[in-house]
């Protein structure tokens, strides 16, 4: 059977259901991606530029196996190929999946993006940058919760609009949240999709979400907050913007395995100068980051900033 999906100004089909993207309502437009079960090479056939511990890369074909999961082969920006372990479900291939395999498939694209989630705000995109487990997601929820449509949560799909302006490819109308977090937001779990078999994840789909690109209008970076830094909210200069979003870009070595390290900096300099750059330094805490969403939202209302 075939799902028909749109994500990162994509139009997907695919055998294995995905929870994250947004419906396609017309499956007889033709697809920029497919995704297949099917067998996938132990080696990239041909000439391998790259090599890592569990992956390899030709010029247009990536391969990378994933232990306990199963191997993914993306080809061309257009195609990827999944081949499950045994006993593995399909929401466990499904996300590393999307966690994996589509980021690469975005480089191989040419696409310039960020680890981020986003939302919408005046009508512009609200970048929240950080590592894994610095609370992008529970800010992206909270801010939500305030009427801020959710664009994105994982990743930030990056393009040049209008005048040059950069502008956010929306990703999907879902947040993940671990179960603790879930239960301190008042969801209950058993409304929600469980992310992986193994791990109390959950998809939240009960925010409202806007599917339309929109241009950048400020992005935070979110920062834990360690002695000697002082919790809040920081405006940065442009050259310090410019360090904060490449240690945000979305991983990095592949950009560099790519050549496409110019083309990000290109872009980063294009954000740097029309967009609104902040630091956020502030405890993982759920409700300091509710407090925080109110700060933010205050400022926008009563300011005008975005």
């Amino acid at each position: 059977m075939q799902y028909f999906y749109e994500t990162y100004g994509l139009k997907i089909g695919s055998d294995l259901v995905l929870n994250d993207y947004w419906t396609d309502e017309h499956p007889e437009v033709v697809r920029d991606v497919m995704i297949e079960r099917g067998k996938v090479p132990g080696q990239i056939a041909g000439n391998c530029i790259h090599r890592g511990p569990n992956w390899e890369m030709s010029e247009d074909a990536f391969i990378i196996h994933v232990p306990r999961v199963g191997a993914y082969l993306i080809e061309a920006g257009n195609r990827i190929v999944y081949e499950a372990a045994p006993k593995v479900e399909d929401r466990d291939v499904g996300l590393f999946l999307f966690d994996v395999a589509l980021p690469i498939l975005l480089h191989q694209r040419k696409v310039v993006a960020l680890r981020a989630s986003a939302v919408l705000v005046n009508g512009k995109a609200v970048l929240l940058c950080g590592a894994s487990g610095t609370g992008k997601s529970i800010l992206a929820e909270s801010l939500a919760q305030r009427g801020h449509p959710v664009l994105a949560d994982t990743c930030a799909s990056i393009s040049l609009g209008a005048g040059g302006m950069p502008c956010l490819l929306p990703e999907g109308p879902k947040i993940r949240l671990w179960g603790r977090a879930l239960e301190k937001k008042g969801f209950d779990p058993v409304d929600h999709t469980v992310l992986r078999s193994c791990k109390l994840k959950y998809l939240v789909s009960s925010l409202p979400a806007s599917r339309e690109q929109a241009a950048i209008g400020a992005i935070y970076f979110l920062i834990e907050h360690r002695p000697p830094r002082t919790a809040g909210i920081e405006r940065l200069d442009a050259i310090n913007a410019s360090h904060y979003l490449v240690m945000n870009a979305l991983r990095p070595r592949l950009l560099q395995a790519m050549n496409l390290m110019p083309k990000f900096f290109s872009m980063a300099a294009q954000m740097s100068a029309k967009s609104e750059m902040y630091t956020l330094t502030c405890e993982r805490d759920v409700t300091v980051f509710d407090t925080f969403a109110g700060q933010m939202d205050a400022q926008w209302q009563g300011e005008g900033t975005i």
